[in-house]
Formats: structure tokens, sequence, C-alpha cells
């Protein structure tokens, strides 16, 4: 008799036990502050690249096996976390666009107002033997048809990024759409991506941020209404860069402010670039090179590219992002933040103080390690005045699942770069 008494006691909790599990109980947590609480389990997007060429481990790839993770872990996680779920969008796939588009159209409402950035990454069919030219034709109208329902069906778009297997057919339209003020042009890959410029007429005047890689450069428009575009993100080929800045200066772009050229030779584009600050430099306030290859020992720095004419066509600059420690004695009035890209460590990187005569206004010098230069403007992204609160220095630490991004004294640097493994099809997008 004793001997079941003990036994009854183990399978009945007490009282307090009974109302602490309930108290703990995640159905009892406000959908708000479970949403608040669980948001801080996922990296921002801007530190994710969703390339598969980084592999199963990458951060991206970490980031969606957690928020599918979280959707299952019950009714009232996949409530609060199937919107970050739905958040961004990427597909890769045929059967991926099908299956998302019959989501977003037979189930709720709220489920299609839940996408904000979409990002189609659909291999080019151009030369496979699989695919005949009538073919190649009959999927990328399937493909337009699918982006653009999804885009009509899907209200709170903000961003769209399309990759130019789509565009080496001159049918290819985008449904206006004048909420869309992202627009991301992906890698060339051997097509002409500016087939793709003159289709987003109707959308251009929206736009606040552009971004594209160039690979082939034949019949550039040159008359195009950019009136609300920002920032601007350009990439191509070394020989190229120089055709390029001299197309793209004949944009209508009085509202720039942020540029970007992401390049591993600014040398081939000394000329042009020039010309094209001393036209459209006057509003920027920041001007960044990005690196793109830093094994190859032909990188320019700076000086070679003539910089301080470069600074004085730009009297409103705040911000200055280069890849090598500067030689000269550069000067301007109003920079504030200067960014250094470094692959090695350097045993003297100049301070606030070793710049501050010529440069008056600095606040803030940063060294980027390049281990994160494939993060599309990061040093906008993570701005400096964000590594500063008040006249000292702050610690931040971006800790995630497969990324581990830090700064401290000046540095900002990856703690966990290394070589991924190859990729895996478990992270081939939302099925």
């Amino acid at each position: 008799m004793e001997e079941r008494e003990t036994s009854d006691n183990r399978r009945s909790p007490a009282p307090e036990v009974e109302i602490l599990k309930s108290a703990l109980s995640t159905d009892s947590v406000p959908q708000e502050i479970l949403r608040m609480i669980l948001d801080y389990s996922l990296p921002p997007e801007y530190l994710l690249d969703h390339s598969l060429a980084c592999g199963p481990k990458s951060p991206w790839a970490c980031a969606l096996r957690q928020k599918k993770s979280n959707v299952s872990v019950c009714k009232s996680w996949y409530s609060a976390r199937i919107e970050f779920l739905y958040r961004d969008v990427v597909l890769r796939r045929m059967n991926q666009a099908e299956s998302f588009l019959q989501a977003i159209l037979t189930r709720s409402r709220a489920l299609s107002e839940l996408p904000r950035q979409l990002f189609v990454h659909f291999p080019p069919l151009i030369g496979l033997p699989e695919f005949p030219e009538q073919e190649q034709e009959s999927q990328r109208r399937r493909i337009q048809s699918y982006i653009d329902t999804i885009i009509q069906t899907c209200p709170c778009l903000s961003c769209i990024g399309l990759s130019p297997a789509l565009f080496s057919s001159q049918s290819f339209t985008l449904v206006h759409h004048r909420d869309i003020t992202r627009l991301v042009l992906g890698n060339g890959n051997g097509i002409n991506i500016f087939k793709a410029i003159p289709l987003f007429s109707d959308t251009c005047r929206f736009l606040t941020s552009l971004s594209f890689y160039a690979h082939e450069l034949s019949d550039i428009p040159t008359d195009l209404h950019f009136t609300n575009l920002v920032t601007l993100h350009l990439k191509t080929q070394p020989s190229s860069i120089g055709y390029l800045l001299e197309i793209v200066i004949h944009w209508k772009m009085r509202k720039l402010q942020h540029l970007t050229v992401q390049h591993e030779s600014l040398g081939f584009a000394r000329e042009p670039l020039r010309r094209f600050l001393a036209r459209r430099g006057r509003n920027l306030r920041t001007l960044s090179f990005n690196p793109v290859a830093f094994a190859s020992r032909s990188v320019s720095s700076p000086q070679d590219i003539a910089m301080q004419t470069m600074l004085d066509s730009c009297p409103s600059l705040e911000h200055l992002v280069i890849y090598t420690i500067p030689q000269a004695k550069l000067s301007h009035p109003s920079i504030k933040w200067l960014d250094i890209w470094l692959c090695e460590t350097y045993p003297s990187v100049p301070s606030k103080a070793d710049l501050g005569d010529r440069l008056p206004s600095l606040q803030l010098v940063r060294i980027l390690d390049t281990a994160l230069s494939e993060l599309t403007d990061l040093p906008i992204l993570i701005p400096p005045k964000a590594c500063i609160d008040g006249d000292s220095e702050v610690t931040l630490t971006f800790s995630y699942p497969g990324l581990d991004i830090r700064y401290a004294n000046g540095h900002l640097w990856r703690a966990d770069a290394k070589l991924w493994e190859n990729e895996d099809d478990e992270i081939a997008g939302i099925e």
C-alpha cells in the first residue's frame, strides 16, 4: 500500500508544478511577444547570400532550416513564424514556383500578404540540347506567367530579384507594380542583362534601389528615367566597366545618393568614372568600391584612379569605402566615415587621428574583413554610425548558425570564415 502511494505521488505533480507549466506554455504567450522572441533566432536578410555556391552550411541555408524547424514545433509557433518563412521567397525550379503559387492562391488570403522579397534563380536554358528553341520559349512563357501572377497576388512585395535566363527573349516583361522599390538583376552568365532594363520602364520611376551585373553591353538604353532612385550598385567585367559608366551617365538619376562599384580592377574606368562623378557626384552621400577578387594582384588602388579628383566631384560625400590603405593625403571637408577593405593584417592602419587634419569631419575609420565582401553593400547595411555611441566605439556581434560577424576596435570581421561543403538539394529553396 505504501509502495502504491509512492507511485501515485510520482504520477501526480504538485499543484504548484501544474501552475508553473501552464505559465510557461507557449500557448499562453501573446503572438506578438513570441514573434519578437523567435525573431532573434534568425539573422537579418542583408547578411544572407542565397546563392547555392556556398553550400548547405552557408548562413542562408542554416537560416532556412531554422525557419522550417520553427514552424514545425507547435501550432502557436507556426502562427508566429510562418510569416518569416514566406517573407523572403527564393525560387530555383519550376515545381517550386508552381507549389508556391498554388499555396498563395488556395490558402488563406493572409498568406499572400506575407512575401516581401521574391528572388527567381532559374538556370539558363540557352544552348541545352534537351531544350530546343520552341521548348525554351514555352518554358519562358510559363515562368513569366508564374511571376506575373505572384506579383499581382502578393500586394506587399517591395523587392524582386531575377536571373538573366529570363531575359534571353524580348517577349519577357514585368507586370507593373508601383510598390516594387528594389530591383536586383543577377549574375550575367553570358546573357545580355540590358535586354531586361527597357522591360521595366513602368517600374523604373518607382525604384529606389537598382543592382545589376552586366556581362554583354550591346544595345544599352540611354534614355531611362529613374525618378526616385537613391541607391545604384554596378558590377561588370574588367574591360566593360568604362563603357558601362559612359552609358549609365545618361540615365536620369537626380536623387542618387549611394553608388557602389563592384570591380576587381578599376584602372579600366579611370576617365569614365571621373566623368560620371563630375556629372552625378554632387548629391552623393556614399561612394563605395566593393572588391571582387582579392587573390588577383591586379586590384587597383584608389590612387590609380585619381581618388582626390573624384572626391572633389562629391562635395556632399559622407561615407567613403575603398580597398587599400590610402598612401596619398586625401582631403575632404565632409567625409565622416572611412571604410577600408583589407585581406591581410597590416602593421600600420590609419586612425582617425592620422587623417583628422585633412578630413576634419572624420568620426570613424573601420577595417573590413574581405571574407565579408560577398555581402552586397555591407558597409551601408551595417553603417558606421551603428558602431559608435557618442564619442566612444561599441562592440557588435551578429552570431547565428553558420554566421559569426563581429565588430570591435575599428575592425569588422567574420570570425567563422571557412570553406563550406558542396551544395545540397535540401536547401534549394521553399518547397
